[in-house]
């Protein structure tokens, strides 16, 4: 039935002796598979194609339902199903997300049951995850296009999930104000632990009133959630409180647990200044290694778990938690985050310490719960063993914005002793490519970022990055890339300038010197002012007699 859409399940049983084995269900004429792309009329609802037998697959799992007791039990095995047929639909590269959530119209009436909305979503989620950039592209589409308020809700609890910070400021634009959506958006929103989206927050419970259930649904989730927010976020909570508009039940509510929270921060602040030092002891004794005997070694162990209840110490405990190098570490650390209760400087935290601790039994947890803590997951897979996450690291650091790249240099910086010699490697490799590639915005970006890991990181051997820059200014009569742009050569000094002055009279030192001197005499205006700065700084008074 070419150019024909299915808008519903209804016209999916009217058509249903008319298909084809494997005839698509939604044709998109332009549609490019690898770029979960939507090309076409404002109509379409889909953006991957799927056929009968997805739909079929998952119309008879659904059916399972009817008739079934629904509980914990069951949503293991219903998770089970779901995952199943979704993995069969990826090795089609197909994503599953829209088939999924599409069938599951057949079931609407069983939704509400938490038990069934959330392995779909759950399993969904994972999905997305593992589709990364596409994957998020279709929830967008099916949060922008659909109208069916069930699906909605799963989509919904997708980005719950998931956190994904701009899906949920998308789910705010649409559906904020959705008397009928609000909540679920509410709920993604203040569980998120994201301190750039409280503003959203703030917004929608400016005005809740007592009288009304979900009002105080709304504030009960808000109070449960207060403390993944402190202390960073006291006065973005004092400001919400003395601005116009908010409600007097509101203002009582918040204020009253803001009030609680300062006392208590005050004794615990106390308390945790005494504790730091012990909490570094006892990780110490707690270690395999150490002199101390086993029994001493078992009760500093228990003794430093059980500072995870504390929240003004946990941070710092999940930190101390590599230092023991004991497997079990990783089981308590796993169910402190699943309790909820983690803030996200926690979170990345504990997810780089499970990658010391090798922990490798639940990262499908791991991966659906905090997806959006990016570089700490990378850094968790590499740590544990996917020696491919160490390149997609340094990817994003050369790539990535000036706060981005500092993020990543701190996560480089705490495993970077033992494996200098790979990262530099890789870092040569990859600048070197983004050098010949010969596009300004990316070398002055990268070169930027390579100098700040400098202050950070003790990197001396970068020679094959700097064999290519000696290329780009046309020094020792290699040929010139010929760009032109002053930036670019100005970000390459910089970076060479620190490198330069770090490693002086060392390995590379002399031909650096000799490379800013050729600058000196060959080069004009900014760049050779930067070049006579970078020798001035090592030599005063030495250059130019």
């Amino acid at each position: 039935m070419p150019g024909e859409r299915i808008k519903d399940l209804r016209e999916l049983q009217k058509y249903r002796e008319r298909f084809k084995e494997n005839e698509w269900i939604d044709s998109l004429s332009l549609f490019k598979p690898t770029g979960a792309r939507l090309i076409g009329e404002d109509k379409n609802l889909f953006i991957y194609h799927f056929d009968r037998k997805d739909v079929e697959d998952f119309l008879y799992i659904y059916r399972g339902i009817d008739g079934t007791r629904i509980d914990e039990g069951f949503a293991i095995f219903f998770k089970a199903e779901l995952a199943d047929k979704c993995e069969e639909m990826n090795r089609k590269r197909v994503c599953p997300i829209e088939c999924m959530l599409y069938a599951s119209k057949a079931i609407n009436k069983f939704i509400a049951n938490r038990y069934i909305y959330e392995s779909i979503a759950e399993v969904a989620a994972a999905n997305m995850v593992q589709w990364e950039e596409e994957g998020k592209e279709v929830v967008s589409h099916i949060l922008h296009k659909w109208h069916w308020l069930p699906q909605l809700k799963i989509a919904i609890e997708i980005v719950r999930i998931t956190r994904d910070i701009e899906l949920l400021k998308l789910v705010y634009r649409i559906y904020g104000m959705d008397e009928s959506l609000k909540t679920d958006v509410f709920k993604a929103l203040i569980e998120s632990g994201h301190r750039e989206l409280l503003i959203y927050v703030f917004n929608m419970a400016r005005r809740l009133q007592k009288n009304t259930d979900k009002d105080r649904y709304m504030l009960n989730l808000w109070e449960k959630n207060f403390y993944r927010y402190m202390p960073e976020s006291v006065n973005d909570f004092e400001n919400f409180l003395s601005s116009p508009g908010v409600s007097n039940y509101v203002y009582n509510r918040i204020n009253n647990l803001l009030a609680q929270y300062k006392t208590a921060a005050g004794q615990e602040n106390n308390l945790a200044r005494d504790t730091k030092q012990l909490i570094f002891e006892l990780s110490n004794k707690a270690n395999p290694g150490s002199s101390c005997s086993f029994q001493e070694r078992e009760q500093a162990f228990e003794e430093l778990i059980g500072y995870l209840k504390n929240k003004a110490l946990r941070k710092q405990v999940f930190f101390a938690l590599r230092n023991t190098r004991r497997p079990e570490a990783a089981l308590y650390i796993m169910q402190t985050l699943k309790s909820g209760d983690c803030k996200p400087g926690e979170i990345k935290d504990a997810l780089v310490t499970l990658g010391f601790l090798n922990y490798k039994d639940d990262d499908h947890f791991l991966s659906r719960n905090f997806s959006c803590f990016d570089i700490a997951m990378w850094t968790y897979y590499y740590l544990s063993g996917k020696e491919e996450y160490l390149s997609r690291l340094i990817e994003h650091f050369l790539a990535g914005s000036e706060e981005r790249a500092g993020e990543i240099i701190s996560y480089l910086n705490q495993f970077y002793g033992g494996r200098r010699t790979e990262i530099q490697k890789i870092i040569n490799e990859q600048f070197v490519t983004i050098l010949r590639e010969r596009k300004n915005e990316d070398i002055i970006k990268a070169a930027d970022n390579i100098s700040r890991a400098l202050d950070k990181l003790q990197m001396n051997d970068l020679e094959a990055s700097f064999a290519e820059i000696f290329r780009v200014f046309g020094f020792e009569n290699e040929s010139s890339y010929g760009l032109q742009e002053e930036e670019v050569f100005l970000s390459l000094l910089e970076m060479t300038g620190r490198y330069y002055v770090k490693n002086f009279n060392k390995k590379n030192g002399k031909k650096l010197e000799r490379f800013l001197f050729y600058i000196t005499e060959n080069y004009e205006g900014k760049v050779k002012n930067k070049a006579l700065k970078i020798l001035k700084s090592v030599d005063p008074g030495g250059v130019g007699k």
